[in-house]
């Protein structure tokens, strides 16, 4: 491990020179370990400096601590640039330091600053990026000239953000040390063609290459959607306090039926002509109420339940009703026949039935329920659904009742009204109900100490929040209502924390607890000094005037411990757990004094074959410093572990026969053997809290020191 010391002047160096490569490294040392590293390897400058470019050195030099070595090895590391890119696994990124500079090395492989511009050219694509108040803005190049290049080049701006994502997340999940927290693909402008797909119109005859794309083979999907139209259709009509929508599942003949009923306002001649049977068209669009299809595929729908729809409807405001039959007829074009009828025994509104197809006609009642979800997409509709079999009533899954508790939630959106479901059993569901429909994604909240995660009700209006086509997930609006939740559970979390505040610590100074969770917040680290507690946040750190001295307990379980064991200007935290030998090696590799039981140093380091089962290389190099002071003759970690095997008799083993415990490092030594009379079998950590800030919260929950 390469670490760059304090420098002193001696020889021919003057006190100036010492000093101004203090305030370097110290000031910016970033900039330092580039401008050093280019001066090595000149064919790195442009790299370099596309680092320097992408970073925000302030926040990693906090995410850093401080620690020199980080940056030699950041720099370090851009030899691999030329090295096969898909050998980091996304799935372990973590908030350890090789996480960071796995994410900004393999960050870099597709970006080179252009020469005297703020533009980042995406190498082998038409692409170039700019850093925006947005993020991190992906914009087509002014070469892009063709329909088929501009296809092409999309392509490859939706695959430079699926390969960045896990990266970017992974910074701003564990500090955000990008110069942004979000990338996104601007609009293509000034273009000599047209951006938008172009369709045909199609025939009956080509009806089922149309559905497959939409639905799959999903005949739920069909029947959601003949509800979900039944529903706008009754939304729509004036004074529908009493209105409902009815599911009908009956036999008629041999035949086994499915028909959908709505009271709603019906359809006139217009709609019918021009909306319902031209895929697209919906006479729904741009409304102000809060309606969910506004797409124009009901029709096309129907067919992934059967081949035959009867429809049967009338307008709110006339005297006729409509009545037709179609039917996908993949053998040759068709025409539709309407009749015109005069009936006053049918009522406004629309009648869809549908001749089930032989897959779904064997099936028995129950599993065709539950085949076509009909407990699963309506939970909580504005509208009331009922179910029949045989024309007798059955129940159907509602989140309505008294037992479901339903919370509103103000958001700073016009025509939306939300609230989430206060249920102990639905807490975790993290979906979306928009207008009634459940949205089949799962939604995420970026607060990682958040619990809860329930179920929101969205009613959208005037289409404030959208779906998409295939009401998979929502793909506009929903982000404020997620801060807006998350802010809310935040402070509903921090004001149950002030009143449990006596199960944390007693007024009588006895600490019961060292991390906290509640209904809202889960696994909240706490720290606590001679005066009290609090939550180890950026905020709350940085407010407390005169602590300069952090001590970490790792595997101490021996509650109570009393505030009065504790050193003035001096935090605590503890973990009850020790963590896995990597962890440990954190702890052994970090700055200031540790101190390690005998018992672990033997078995991770005295007992252990290899870095498997053992420390990482970089802390058994530091240990065989402390005692022995000698570096290991070996320079790379397989090599290494033959000689730790063959050696370690001899070097190590009355050493370790005399210590109850290993020091490594020597500052801090009173607060250390203050603490570790009481921790007597735990791994403790004593440094300055400008060189130790992991695990901090950058969130924004914070509630100051609570004094006892």
């Amino acid at each position: 491990m390469t670490t760059i010391n304090r420098q002193s002047a001696y020889g021919n160096s003057t006190i100036y020179n010492a000093e101004q490569i203090n305030n370097n490294i110290f000031d910016n040392p970033l900039k330092f370990f580039c401008d050093k590293k280019i001066s090595e390897d000149i064919s790195l400058k442009n790299p370099l400096r596309t680092l320097q470019f992408l970073i925000n050195k302030d926040r990693l030099k906090l995410r850093f601590s401080g620690d020199n070595f980080k940056y030699n090895e950041l720099v370090s590391s851009l030899h691999e640039k030329f090295e096969d890119k898909t050998k980091i696994d996304h799935f372990f990124l973590d908030d350890g330091y090789k996480s960071v500079i796995n994410c900004i090395v393999k960050t870099l492989f597709y970006f080179d600053l252009e020469d005297n511009t703020d533009r980042l050219r995406v190498i082998d694509t038409h692409l170039y990026a700019e850093i925006t108040d947005a993020g991190l803005r992906i914009q087509y190049s002014e070469d892009v000239k063709t329909y088929e290049l501009y296809i092409e080049t999309k392509r490859k701006a939706e695959q430079l953000i699926q390969a960045l994502s896990p990266f970017i997340n992974c910074a701003t999940q564990y500090g955000n040390f990008f110069q942004f927290s979000n990338i996104f693909v601007g609009e293509i402008k000034d273009v000599p063609f047209i951006t938008e797909e172009i369709k045909f119109h199609v025939s009956n005859r080509i009806i089922p290459n149309l559905i497959k794309p939409l639905y799959g083979d999903s005949p739920e999907c069909g029947l959601r959607e003949i509800i979900q139209n039944a529903c706008d259709a009754t939304k729509e009509l004036p004074n529908n306090n009493d209105s409902k929508v009815e599911v009908h599942l009956f036999r008629e003949t041999e035949t086994k039926k499915i028909r959908v009923r709505d009271y709603g306002i019906g359809m006139t001649k217009d709609i019918l002509m021009n909306k319902y049977f031209v895929i697209g068209e919906s006479s729904k669009k741009n409304s102000d109420l809060n309606l969910v299809g506004q797409f124009g595929i009901g029709a096309l729908a129907a067919f992934l339940l059967g081949d035959t729809v009867e429809v049967r409807t009338k307008n709110y405001k006339e005297e006729v009703l409509y009545c037709f039959t179609y039917k996908l007829d993949t053998n040759q074009e068709s025409s539709i026949n309407i009749s015109v009828e005069q009936n006053s025994d049918f009522s406004h509104g629309t009648e869809i039935t549908i001749n089930l197809n032989k897959e779904l006609s064997v099936l028995e009642e129950k599993t065709l329920k539950d085949r076509l979800k009909m407990d699963t997409w309506y939970v909580l509709p504005n509208i009331p659904i009922q179910y029949y079999v045989n024309f007798e009533l059955q129940e159907i899954q509602s989140f309505t009742g008294e037992q479901y508790k339903w919370r509103d939630l103000e958001v700073p959106i016009d025509s939306v009204e939300v609230a989430y479901l206060d249920h102990p059993e639905k807490n975790y569901a993290s979906q979306v109900i928009l207008n009634g429909l459940i949205v089949p994604e799962k939604y995420k909240l970026q607060c990682k100490f958040l619990k809860k995660m329930p179920f929101i009700s969205i009613q959208s209006y005037k289409e404030a929040i959208k779906m998409n086509l295939e009401r998979s997930k929502i793909e506009d609006g929903l982000n404020p209502v997620l801060t807006t939740l998350e802010n809310h559970f935040i402070k509903k979390g921090l004001d149950q924390l002030l009143i449990d505040r006596e199960s944390i610590v007693s007024n009588s100074r006895i600490i019961n607890r060292f991390n906290y969770q509640n209904a809202f917040l889960t696994d909240i680290p706490l720290f606590f000094c001679k005066t009290g507690f609090g939550i180890f946040s950026s905020k709350t750190i940085g407010g407390i005037k005169g602590i300069n001295t952090i001590v970490r307990v790792y595997g101490y379980n021996g509650y109570p411990l009393e505030l009065d064991n504790l050193s003035d200007n001096t935090i605590y935290l503890f973990y009850n757990s020790l963590g896995t030998s990597s962890n440990i090696s954190d702890v052994i590799e970090s700055f200031g004094t540790t101190y390690v039981p005998i018992k672990i140093i033997e078995q991770f380091f005295y007992y252990a074959s290899s870095q498997y089962n053992g420390f990482r290389f970089n802390a058994m190099k530091k240990l065989y410093e402390s005692l022995i002071n000698k570096q290991p003759l070996s320079t790379k970690a397989n090599d290494f572990w033959s000689e730790h095997k063959q050696n370690k008799e001899v070097l190590f083993r009355d050493i370790l026969n005399e210590r109850k415990d290993i020091v490594i490092g020597y500052d801090h030594k009173e607060i250390v053997e203050g603490i570790r009379e009481i921790c007597k079998s735990a791994i403790i950590n004593v440094s300055s809290l400008d060189n130790s800030k992991g695990g901090i919260i950058y969130d924004d929950i914070d509630v100051g020191l609570i004094s006892i």
